[in-house]
C-alpha cells in the first residue's frame, strides 16, 4: 500500500462521510454561482436552467455561504479533527509497540521456563503465529511437547513475572479505551474481552487448572487458536490495534 493512499485513507477517517458531502455541495455552490456563468451555461446546456430576476443577489448569497460554509469545516478540521486525529495515532503507535513488548516479554518467558536458556533471536521469531505454534508444539524428548514442558517447569517467579506483564497490558488497554474513540464495535468488544481475559488470570497459580487457563489464554493469543475457526493466519490484537 502506498503511502499517498495511506495518508488519503487517514484523511477520509478524519472527514465523516457529511463532511465530505457538505464540502463537495459546496464547492458545486460556488461554481454554479459564481461570477463566470460558464458552469451555469454548460448544464443549462443539459436542461437545467436557473432563471431568477434578482440573479446576481442570488448568486451572491449562494456563493458567500458555500464559501462560508466551506471556509468553517477548513478550519474545523485544522482546529479540531487534524489535532484529535494525530493524537489517536500517537496512542494507537503506543499500544502498538507496547503489545509487541509484552508479546515478546512473555514469550522469553515461556522459552526459559521450557528450555532454560535460548538464542537472543529466538523470540523475535516466534512473533509470527506460525512460528510460535511450530515451535512450542514440537516433541521435547519423545514423551511431551515443548508447550506441556511450559506447564510442566512454571516457576513462581516466572508466573509472576508474567502476570506483571499482564497487568501492564490491561492498564495500557483501559487508557486506549478511555482516551480514543473506537468507533469500530468489534475492535471495542475486542479491547473488552482481552481486558476482562487478563483479569480473570490475576490470581493464577501453579495448580493444574489454574496453569492450563492460564496457557490456555496465550496460547489463543501466540498461537492464533480460536474454539471457532481453528488456527488464524494472523494475531488478532495487532489486527485489531490496527483498526483503532
Amino acid at each position: 500500500m502506498s503511502a499517498t493512499f495511506k495518508r488519503l485513507q487517514a484523511l477520509i477517517s478524519i472527514l465523516s462521510p457529511w463532511l465530505i458531502f457538505v464540502c463537495a455541495a459546496s464547492v458545486i455552490f460556488m461554481g454554479l454561482a459564481n461570477e463566470e456563468p460558464d458552469l451555469r451555461d454548460a448544464l443549462c446546456g443539459f436542461g437545467v436552467c436557473f432563471y431568477s430576476g434578482v440573479a446576481d443577489w442570488w448568486n451572491k448569497l449562494i456563493y458567500d455561504l458555500s464559501a462560508g460554509t466551506l471556509i468553517s469545516i477548513v478550519f474545523f478540521w485544522l482546529l479540531a479533527r487534524w489535532p484529535e486525529h494525530k493524537r489517536k495515532m500517537r496512542i494507537k503507535r503506543s499500544f502498538a509497540a507496547q503489545y509487541r513488548i509484552f508479546k515478546r516479554a512473555c514469550i522469553e518467558n515461556f522459552l526459559a521456563v521450557a528450555d532454560g536458556s535460548f538464542d537472543g533471536e529466538l523470540p523475535e521469531q516466534l512473533m509470527s503465529l506460525e512460528a510460535f505454534r511450530d515451535y512450542f508444539k514440537q516433541d521435547v524428548g519423545g514423551r511431551t511437547t515443548r508447550w506441556h514442558e511450559v506447564a510442566n517447569k512454571m516457576t513462581d517467579y516466572y508466573l509472576d513475572v508474567t502476570l506483571s506483564r499482564m497487568e501492564t497490558l490491561r492498564q495500557e488497554i483501559a487508557f486506549v479505551m478511555h482516551n480514543t474513540d473506537i468507533d469500530d464495535e468489534k475492535v471495542m468488544a475486542f479491547l473488552k474481552r482481552l481486558s476482562n481475559a487478563m483479569l480473570m488470570q490475576r490470581n493464577a497459580t501453579r495448580d493444574y487448572d489454574a496453569i492450563k487457563s492460564f496457557l490456555g489464554f496465550f496460547w489463543q493469543l501466540f498461537a492464533g487458536w480460536d474454539f471457532v475457526e481453528g488456527y488464524r493466519a494472523r494475531d488478532i490484537a495487532e489486527e485489531m490495534i490496527e483498526s483503532i
